[in-house]
């Protein structure tokens, strides 16, 4: 069955439907909020606040091809959720590497702990473009800013990314 008809019918109430949506999407949204926030706990949190809400609320989707837009809207907005309860929390330092050596090599690590470094609207931008592989108009969509604003947040990504990373004595990532 294609997207369109399992939006459709999800608007209908057909709860099916909406978990084989939710089947298309839950890879990308993880990655995207796992990026955003770099801890997998609050990803799944994220994730899990993301399904719902759009769940409860896709009735009110007014144009089935802006579903996916609608969806990623919903999880950045759980995710910022997630950032202003975690301030008023004082949090151990996130274990996820810490005793799954395999899982990561060095510069994956390395690359987790610049992307930390970022803003949080630089690491939107970040997650947006390489967990969703979103283009440079689909995540001004998601956003709702400029097209100049998305291309000028990458660069700027990108270019903290490096100079961190150089600073690392990783010179070759990312480039």
């Amino acid at each position: 069955m294609d997207e369109a008809s399992l939006i459709a019918r999800s608007k209908n109430g057909d709860k099916s439907a909406f978990s084989a949506l939710v089947e298309i999407y839950q890879n990308k949204l993880y990655r995207t909020a796992y990026g955003v926030l770099g801890n997998s706990q609050d990803a799944y949190d994220a994730l899990q606040d993301c399904i719902l809400k759009s769940y409860i609320s896709i009735g009110s989707l007014r144009n089935d091809y802006y579903f996916k837009y609608w969806l990623n809207r919903i999880l950045i907005n759980s995710c910022n959720d997630i950032i202003r309860r975690r301030k008023k929390v004082i949090y151990i330092e996130d274990s996820d590497a810490m005793g799954k050596p395999d899982e990561y090599d060095d510069s994956s690590l390395d690359i987790k702990i610049a992307l930390s470094k970022l803003e949080q609207k630089y690491k939107l931008i970040i997650s947006l473009r390489y967990y969703q592989d979103l283009s440079y108009e689909d995540i001004s969509e998601v956003l709702n800013c400029p097209l100049g604003t998305v291309k000028s947040r990458l660069n700027y990504a990108i270019k903290k990314l490096r100079e961190t990373l150089e600073k690392g004595g990783l010179k070759e990532v990312g480039r």
